[in-house]
Formats: C-alpha cells, structure tokens, sequence
C-alpha cells in the first residue's frame, strides 16, 4: 500500500489516524529509524479494524522495522501473523525466512524461502503489494 492510499472509511477519525500514523511510520522506516518504526506500526495495529484488508502489511513492515532494530523473535512473530492472514503474500514468507535466519534456524529459514520462491513463481514477476 502506497503512502497516498487510504484506509477504507476515511470519515471516521480513527481511520484517518491509523492512515496518518502507518504514513509516520513508512517513513520512519524508509530513514532507517526502526524503533519509532514499530512503535508506529503498533499504534496503528492497534487503530485499524481486525478484518483490515491490508493487515498483513501493517504486521510484514512492523516485522521488518523489528529485523532492522534486532528484535528477531518479534520480527518472526509478526511474519507468522502476515503468513497467516495472507498465505498466498511472498513477500510475508520471505520476511519469515529472514527472520529465522537472523535466530540461525537454517532449516525453517530455507521451507519459507522456498515457499516465498515458489509463490513468486506461479504468479510470474507480478507482485500483489
């Protein structure tokens, strides 16, 4: 989801924040401020409906500011959560690989590489984020 996009229901004040606070966030992260980056991506969890459409990006970004800031076994928590609420995502399980990885969990790390490689596969170079 780009920066411009809304979540659904802009009228409502408590969407317009969580679109206004996962933007801070983006950019927090896109400067390479992980900390203020997760806690971002928190606050905005804790704003958007549970049946959001785009969660599992919110929970995938929040996964990779956690890598950035060395929290692995968070960054790995919230991979599972974006693996969970989109399976068919490749990029969910390449952020579980590289979470297990940085934990030297060679092996999980590899099934979900492969699983991330063969999602990418079948749907060609199309990306769906």
């Amino acid at each position: 989801m780009s920066s411009t996009e809304q979540f659904s229901g802009d009228d409502d004040f408590r969407s317009m924040k969580a679109n206004y606070v996962k933007n801070q966030a983006d950019s927090a992260l896109k400067s390479g401020n992980a900390r203020d980056a997760y806690i971002k991506y928190t606050e905005c969890l804790n704003l958007v409906p549970p049946k959001y459409e785009q969660l599992h990006v919110i929970y995938s970004n929040r996964s990779l500011a956690y890598a950035k800031a060395r929290k692995f076994e968070l960054a790995l928590t919230d991979a599972e959560k974006a693996c969970e609420l989109r399976p068919g995502w490749h990029k969910a399980w390449w952020r579980k690989a590289a979470a297990l990885k940085a934990l030297r969990r060679y092996n999980e790390a590899l099934e979900a590489l492969r699983t991330s490689y063969s999602l990418v596969s079948e749907k060609g170079s199309s990306n769906e984020e």
